[in-house]
């Protein structure tokens, strides 16, 4: 008798296994699942968003930011190559879609978006490094960075140079292409 109740027992915590097993594969398929479709999605609905409004998750963010940063990045082109000598550019977007997760930063000859640390785009081109102030150009120093805060955007470079951004964002004078500030606005037509 002894050995149908250990059998009995043995089968039963068989049972009782294999049913924990099932339930375990079903909910971690339906979990991979979802991380395979969208991972920073996942790992930010894991983690939580300390950093970012509840109704926004990183991957809506920095598709945003992308799509911006490559419209920003044909814009310095046009404006660039604008027949207009003296003129300033407006952006279609401005710096509406970047949060404060992302940066901008010009390198020598490289210019890319950073999100919490980590390059999502970059492009080489020779990038806008200089601002404007009171109708002068000053210079700036690589490495140089555009920051997003709830306010306006600003750029600073490695000397410390920091100044907001306007709503038009570049200045073209004489085959230079600078970062007009907000500080002093210039008036000026538009490419």
């Amino acid at each position: 008798m002894n050995n149908k109740a250990m059998t009995a027992e043995t089968l039963g915590k068989m049972l009782a296994i294999l049913a924990a097993l099932i339930v375990l594969a079903i909910v971690g398929t339906s979990l991979l699942q979802g991380a395979a479709k969208s991972p920073l999605k996942f790992i930010d609905s894991w983690l939580g968003t300390t950093f970012v409004k509840e109704d926004q998750d990183l991957t809506t963010l920095n598709e945003k930011a992308k799509v911006n940063f490559n419209k920003l990045i044909s814009e310095i082109n046009e404006c660039s190559s604008s027949k207009n000598s003296e003129c300033k550019c407006k952006t279609e977007l401005g710096f509406s879609d970047f949060n404060g997760i992302h940066e901008i930063q010009i390198e020598n000859e490289n210019i890319k978006l950073v999100s919490k640390q980590l390059t999502s785009a970059s492009i080489g081109m020779n990038a806008p490094k200089c601002y404007t102030s009171s109708n002068n150009f000053n210079d700036l120093t690589p490495v140089i960075t555009i920051k997003f805060d709830e306010d306006d955007p600003y750029l600073e470079d490695s000397s410390n140079n920091e100044n907001f951004l306007g709503k038009e964002v570049l200045y073209k004078t004489q085959n230079r292409l600078c970062w007009l500030t907000n500080r002093d606005p210039i008036l000026i037509k538009s490419c």
